[in-house]
């Protein structure tokens, strides 16, 4: 603690007079004791330069010949006068002068109340008499007490504003509690914390509700107590202001408002320096910022704050999931030692996302309630987070004991009640989002929204995560959460899914790299989503897979078509069994199933009969598939029969060189150089080239597919230096759409290469050519 002792006033007074008209040691006390070195009593009395020094730094008490003579005589009166003509005058700023003395006498426990009350009665006041008798009152004061050497180096850097007095009896109840008795691991987060705080003194812990954060930043007091000369813990209500003000000071008067407590409490924590740490726990934007946070950031001490979502301001410390071991070791320790690592046990885990605040309160219900192990997991399993278990819970969070189901505590957790209808909204469609994330611009535009606002409104309420490559993704706990509460439909995401149905119609002409994000979302919106709009997800499935070739498994792909198949049944028309038999087609074709897939597209083909303009590219696509398949089979006369029907269907309705066409014109072209037209075959391709390169660009799948068929044709037309020129623009495209990545490109590599009649000649020059363009970028 800091005593209001002479050389700790002294030490005020000084910082506050102006440059302008600074005085030294010795001058300034000619100023304050002015009456004193007047009296012609004191007329042999002179100060010591060296005497004075020891004065102003707390190594000697002042001459009792001065304290003497204002104590017998009763001069209070003419301190205040002295100081009030020779001292105020230059200070430059007077009323802050006054502030910081008050305050280095608040904090002296060894002062009475009473009579810290009479040198205060003046206080607060800008007016220069006033100013005057509460500093004379003061200095009075001080003369007479007992002189306190400081004599150690801590009293030192207290002195000398290096470091905090300590506050222990000065704050009532402000010492952080302990972790939990169950707490368990985090050594690498609490090793985060203290790293982040060597760079920055503002660290924000942040993570998903309930994963445990409040009991990170106890652990770090408790682990790091010895580090700081204080420790203050705030939970927080709602308002710093109030939290601030609600400080138990033991020198508080009673009745003093909460504004006159915040700001003299807040002005004391501004005093605090680094070897002081103040904890905020449970910081929680609902609506907007906190107005005090920006004043808090100002502190000169250490400030932790747990939070449920990243800030820009300070070092973010994230605090994810607890490791499967110690996920294993909490629900034993909080069971009673009964539940230790079984099969049922890790699907407890995984049911409930390895959340910390779930596995405890499954934890307790294990312990305390009627169900097994087993029947828990098997309702976990089916009803999410919507589990219907009614024993009752009992469990301490944030200093507060409360009783509930285990749904109930999971629904009061993240206070999704609070929600506006628009942002409940936009946490259905969030639930489509994959485990691993997606990029939040993408997700933006999915939703059709010009700007991030409502996202990350999401974001900044802790239901929605992101990283710092700014991809969101939504907590598996929240996810349950949502679909077990308010039952997301089709038509709840219907932007979205159409948003994504029109990318996925855009294969060929753009290939960025969200593709593989997009079959997770339509994945999802097969198992979260309540399908009211049957006809909607029939187009969305048929376009996602007739333009989205990567990366469905075959059991994705088996399901797909069942999807398709059984909703076809319901809904569709002719022109839906026409495209599953194709579907079929490709799907068995894929897998080398060649007379199922020509079965297929026969029954495909034998089902057209009236052809119109908007059915035109779906059959015309029939025809041209089908003659591929006969050209594989060496049927070039049935070949050719479909794909020129497939052509003059096209050709017909003039349709011929549009996106959706250019595989057939492809098709077309390796028909007509089956045939041994090379010319003609290539005159197809530069034509339909053309198109791609005014409407989709050169860096296109399109585009691609085009090159290498020419390359194809010029192997086949005997002119491998012609081939290799069209193979080397296949591999600059698939550069530029894999972000130059080699292990992407070789993919690309492999397959141009089985063009050639020395596969191992050319897969070892299209290697090479790949390599070099990527070194080239510098990206490997």
């Amino acid at each position: 603690m800091e005593l209001c002792d002479f050389s700790n006033v002294m030490k005020i007074i000084r910082d506050y007079i102006s440059d302008a008209r600074a005085l030294s040691q010795t001058d300034l006390l000619y100023e304050i004791f002015a009456t004193f070195m007047a009296d012609e009593e004191n007329a042999d009395y002179d100060f010591d330069n060296a005497l004075v020094c020891r004065w102003m730094n707390g190594q000697a008490a002042i001459s009792p010949r001065i304290s003497k003579y204002y104590m017998e005589k009763d001069k209070e009166s003419i301190l205040i006068t002295d100081i009030r003509k020779k001292i105020v005058p230059i200070l430059y700023d007077g009323p802050m002068c006054v502030e910081k003395l008050h305050d280095i006498l608040m904090l002296d426990d060894s002062v009475s109340g009473v009579m810290k009350d009479y040198i205060c009665k003046d206080y607060p006041s800008a007016d220069s008499g006033l100013i005057a008798s509460f500093m004379g009152r003061l200095m009075y004061f001080i003369l007479q007490r007992k002189f306190v050497k400081h004599g150690s180096e801590n009293e030192l850097s207290i002195s000398e504003g290096r470091m905090s007095p300590m506050i222990a009896t000065y704050i009532i109840g402000c010492i952080p509690p302990n972790p939990c008795k169950h707490f368990l691991g985090r050594q690498k987060e609490i090793e985060s914390v203290h790293k982040a705080f060597s760079s920055n003194s503002k660290v924000f812990l942040h993570g998903v509700a309930g994963m445990g954060k409040s009991e990170v930043a106890k652990a770090f007091a408790k682990y790091c107590k010895k580090e700081y000369t204080n420790q203050i813990y705030i939970l927080y209500s709602g308002s710093l202001k109030k939290d601030i003000a609600d400080l138990d000071f033991v020198n508080d008067r009673y009745g003093t408002s909460v504004d006159e407590l915040f700001i003299q409490h807040n002005r004391f924590l501004n005093t605090l320096k680094e070897d002081t740490l103040l904890i905020i726990d449970n910081y929680y934007e609902m609506d907007k910022s906190d107005p005090v946070l920006s004043e808090i950031m100002k502190y000169q001490c250490h400030v932790l704050i747990t939070t449920r979502n990243a800030m820009s301001i300070g070092e973010n410390v994230f605090i994810d999931e607890l490791s499967h071991d110690e996920q294993i070791a909490l629900i034993t320790n909080l069971s009673g030692g009964v539940y230790k690592e079984t099969d049922t046990v890790i699907d407890i885990l995984y049911s409930v996302h390895g959340h910390t605040f779930a596995i405890e309160l499954v934890a307790r219900l294990l312990k305390s309630g009627i169900m097994s192990a087993d029947e828990v997991q098997q309702r976990l399993y089916y009803e999410r987070a919507g589990m219907t278990a009614n024993d009752i819970i009992t469990v301490t969070k944030d200093g507060t004991t409360s009783k509930a189901t285990y749904m109930e505590h999971i629904r009061k957790l993240f206070g999704l009640f609070n929600l506006s209808s628009e942002q409940l909204g936009l946490l259905k469609c969030a639930t489509l989002i994959p485990y691993g994330g997606v990029s939040k611009r993408y997700f933006v535009r999915w939703l059709g929204h010009s700007y991030a606002n409502g996202v990350n409104e999401l974001i900044e309420l802790g239901l929605l995560q992101e990283d710092d490559r700014h991809e969101v993704c939504l907590n598996g706990l929240i996810q349950d959460l949502v679909l077990a509460d308010y039952a997301p439909t089709v038509t709840d995401c219907k932007t979205l899914l159409e948003n994504i149905r029109h990318d996925c119609t855009m294969h060929g002409i753009d290939d960025p790299p969200y593709y593989d994000v997009m079959a997770h979302f339509l994945e999802s919106c097969l198992l979260n989503l309540i399908r009211d709009d049957k006809l909607f997800l029939l187009r969305l499935y048929e376009d996602a897979f007739a333009y989205y070739d990567r990366p469905f498994t075959t059991a994705e792909l088996d399901y797909f078509l069942h999807i398709i198949e059984t909703t076809a049944d319901e809904v569709g028309d002719l022109r839906d069994k026409v495209l599953l038999l194709d579907y079929k087609a490709s799907y068995a074709a894929s897998y080398d199933n060649d007379e199922e897939a020509l079965e297929f597209e026969k029954q495909a083909a034998e089902l057209i009969t009236n052809v119109t303009k908007e059915n035109a590219h779906l059959y015309s696509n029939i025809h041209s598939n089908l003659g591929m398949m006969y050209l594989a089979h060496g049927d070039i006369n049935k070949a050719k029969e479909h794909i020129e029907e497939g052509v003059r269907i096209l050709n017909e309705f003039g349709l011929m060189y549009v996106h959706d066409t250019i595989p057939q014109a492809v098709n077309f072209a390796m028909l007509k150089a089956a045939l041994g037209q090379h010319s003609e075959a290539m005159k197809i391709l530069e034509k339909a080239e053309e198109y791609v390169g005014h409407n989709c660009g050169e860096y296109s799948s399109d585009y691609m597919n085009i090159e290498e068929a020419m390359g194809a044709i010029m192997i086949s037309a005997g002119q491998k230096r012609k081939a290799i020129d069209h193979f080397r623009n296949v591999l600059k495209a698939s550069a530029e759409i894999y972000d130059y990545n080699m292990n992407d490109m070789w993919e690309v590599v492999s397959k141009l290469s089985e063009y050639f009649p020395d596969k191992d000649n050319g897969l070892d020059y299209l290697a090479d050519y790949s390599k070099a363009l990527c070194d080239k970028n510098y990206i490997y």
